[in-house]
């Protein structure tokens, strides 16, 4: 979908957006709308805290579900820690929800115990992914949720099928950012930015980092899961860090920093950084307090994709290793997180229930490799994948198709 195609009238009918630049400007207009709703509050936020904003915020969202309206608040466990059991007694007085957040380093399974005890509800945990520096960690996780389950307790892990590889340069190094020894380049821009790259200590501190045993990295010093995607040099793309560093006689560190800087930081690299063992991602496919899921649904589309994680699933897992029958994986895709979900009458194809469809070939169906794409405003890129061996879609019964066919009726009621 273009950028034009997103501002067309008759998209989403009856919407309204307005750009609030302060807090001055926001909460009033946020208090207002809450206070003004009929029928439903949709609020998405990063930071949510128990101050004085916040609990004026949670005193509006109860008093717009007391008299009728559905609430459905979604916020970030990094930016909204330690919330209090006031907070999740809310969800236990509505009687509906679910709570998913991303786990942390810090959070411990027990704690999310704590809060499904808490609120009642059930606890979706992510992001579940394999790490070679805690091979252990994620199985120790699931373990852990199921004990939580024999308890009475409902948690699901939310995992991923596919490895975890992303496009970066060094104008937005993500992978390098929650290195300690990488903060001293964070406030720095233009040609100080640079010049911190250059630096001899700065890039000793980096190495002796990555070379230290961590709980929890995204990045280790795996060199020969870097990959060179974009260079002026074209002869180096599709090559590793690893193997272009070993030709030149030079650091692997020193190599990619050098190469990136005598582009203009333009250079696009790719790192495979987690789920790249394929044996340890079957165990965890197989497990049964696990949820196939993870797409990131766009949220970080410049760096990578994978929206397209239930064709891996059907083409990678069933079909070229043989991890999960075809049964199997459909129900993990459809019935288990209808299940969870509390989806109605779908999941399952039954009489009674909505004729939601897909048709593919199973001799075929996969994900094409990601591609980038400038289609985004201003011409930047995004990561993008298309479908293979897929030959329909049917949302109620009704095959729906092109970019500006809509998927039906947008889902706002819920079981759970």
């Amino acid at each position: 979908m273009s950028w034009l195609d997103w501002q067309r009238p008759d998209w989403v009918p009856g919407n309204r957006v307005e750009l609030l630049e302060n807090g001055e400007a926001f909460f009033p207009a946020v208090f207002g709308a809450i206070a003004r709703a009929e029928r439903e509050v949709l609020i998405e936020t990063f930071i949510l805290f128990e101050d004085k904003v916040g609990l004026q915020l949670h005193e509006a969202l109860i008093a717009a579900a007391r008299r009728g309206a559905q609430v459905d608040i979604t916020i970030d466990d990094w930016g909204s820690p330690d919330l209090s059991e006031r907070f999740l007694g809310s969800l236990r007085e509505a009687g509906r929800g679910i709570f998913m957040l991303t786990k942390g380093g810090h959070t411990q399974i027990g704690f999310l115990e704590e809060l499904a005890a808490a609120s009642g509800r059930p606890v979706v945990i992510a992001a579940l992914l394999h790490n070679s520096t805690n091979p252990d960690g994620v199985f120790q996780d699931l373990e852990n949720i199921r004990s939580a389950n024999e308890r009475g307790r409902k948690l699901v892990g939310a995992i991923s099928c596919c490895p975890l590889a992303m496009d970066f340069t060094l104008h937005s190094p993500y992978v390098f950012e929650g290195l300690e020894s990488w903060r001293p380049a964070l406030p720095l821009k233009g040609e100080a930015f640079k010049a911190k790259l250059r630096e001899r200590a700065f890039r000793d501190n980096l190495r002796e980092e990555i070379a230290r045993p961590a709980h929890f990295r995204l990045f280790n010093g795996q060199w020969h899961q870097v990959h060179v995607i974009e260079s002026r040099r074209r002869g180096y793309e599709q090559r590793s860090i690893a193997e272009l560093a070993r030709a030149a006689g030079k650091d692997a560190l020193d190599f990619m920093l050098d190469l990136a800087l005598e582009e203009d930081l333009d250079t696009v690299f790719s790192a495979l950084l987690l789920n790249s063992d394929e044996d340890a991602v079957g165990r965890m496919l197989r497990h049964p307090c696990s949820l196939v899921s993870l797409s990131d649904a766009g949220a970080h589309l410049t760096f990578f994709n994978d929206a397209g994680f239930g064709l891996h699933l059907l083409g990678h897992w069933v079909r070229e290793l043989g991890a999960l029958t075809l049964a199997e994986a459909a129900w993990r895709l459809t019935g288990q997180p209808a299940q969870l979900f509390g989806v109605k009458e779908r999941g399952a194809l039954m009489r009674g229930y909505h004729a939601d469809l897909l048709l593919f070939d199973p001799t075929t169906v996969n994900r094409s490799p990601k591609r980038r794409v400038h289609d985004l405003p201003g011409g930047h890129p995004r990561l993008t994948t298309s479908p293979i061996g897929v030959h329909g879609v049917w949302v109620n019964g009704v095959r729906i198709g092109g970019e500006r066919a809509l998927s039906g009726r947008l889902l706002r009621q819920f079981l759970v």
